[in-house]
């Protein structure tokens, strides 16, 4: 399980690359090959599933590597591990498909940070389109370093977002990946809620917090990044939908608007869904209201940005002001 190509840390050898079953190689622990042989009481633990790190043999199917000692073999019982007097019958089965559930959580959550990378430096938008490319030439392009987006593109081809060809090492953004990836005006596209995973995690002191004294997380305390995915998240839901399905369903709201009409838009956030209305009834006005002075002042520049400032206004106010 070694990246062959690994650069060599001082006195430990290279550094083991472990790919995740489903989510692929890319993640490098860090973890010298040359670890100290494990107790026996511990031969059974710290283990991942874990498989080939090599593209070009996706006939090697996961199995179970002993960090501790670095010794691959299948996930053994767990017997012997139950304290002294225990009646407590431990169904292996059941425990190794706990196991490799976690780890699929475990592999998901790791690579999540890899996809939100790939967001903010432009890979997947430089991808998309653009046929085979080698991790050469999309580093190139992105003005990043080869060595990182090499890795990252084997991540990508082992969970299945790109493809891989071994016969040219070059990989594939597929039309069907990028509309969720890098396409920001399809109603499929993703990249907000892995925005939103990332806040959540950063926000686990302040709900761990909030479990013990009962008083709640408020929406405005949350990670900045809560905010803006959430508007990337359900923009394009609005775009495609709202203005051509939901608005329409509600018995004559669609001709009030167009003939003109004061709307309230109470909750706005970062006023996606304020915009998108102003942009499809120009004789209409409307107020966004919104107790988060960060996502009001996020609002207005859109408007601006958009022109519609004339039309469309934002204000801090609570749903029961």
């Amino acid at each position: 399980l070694v990246h062959e190509d690994h650069s060599r840390r001082a006195g430990n050898g290279p550094t083991r690359g472990v790919r995740h079953r489903r989510f692929g190689p890319a993640l490098t622990l860090g973890l010298p090959i040359r670890t100290p042989r494990p107790r026996p009481a511990y031969r059974a633990s710290l283990r991942l599933i874990a498989s080939s790190v090599r593209l070009d043999a996706p006939d090697r199917f996961a199995y179970a590597v002993d960090l501790a000692g670095g010794v691959g073999h299948s996930l053994s019982t767990f017997q012997d591990h139950r304290p002294e007097g225990s009646t407590v019958a431990i169904d292996d089965a059941k425990l190794n498909a706990f196991l490799a559930r976690a780890l699929d959580d475990i592999g998901a959550s790791m690579s999540a940070a890899l996809i939100i990378i790939g967001d903010r430096l432009g890979l997947y938008k430089a991808m998309a389109g653009a046929g085979p490319m080698s991790s050469a030439e999309l580093a190139k392009r992105t003005q990043t370093t080869e060595r990182y987006v090499r890795e990252w593109l084997r991540n990508q081809a082992a969970g299945g977002y790109v493809t891989y060809d071994p016969a040219t090492q070059c990989f594939t953004l597929p039309d069907e990946q990028a509309m969720a990836l890098a396409d920001e005006s399809s109603p499929v596209y993703l990249q907000g809620a892995f925005q939103v995973v990332s806040s959540v995690l950063k926000d686990e002191p302040k709900v761990r917090e909030a479990f013990r004294n009962g008083n709640g997380v408020a929406w405005s305390e949350h990670d900045p990044g809560l905010f803006e995915g959430t508007e990337r998240f359900f923009r394009p839901g609005y775009r495609a939908n709202l203005v051509s399905s939901w608005i329409p369903a509600l018995d004559g709201v669609e001709a009030k608007l167009r003939r003109g009409a004061r709307v309230a838009d109470v909750g706005c956030g970062h006023g996606a869904s304020t915009l998108i209305m102003a942009e499809a009834f120009p004789k209409s006005t409307f107020i966004g209201y919104d107790y988060h002075e960060s996502s009001i002042a996020w609002a207005h520049k859109a408007a601006v940005k958009a022109g519609l400032n004339r039309r469309v206004t934002f204000e801090v106010a609570s749903s029961t002001d």
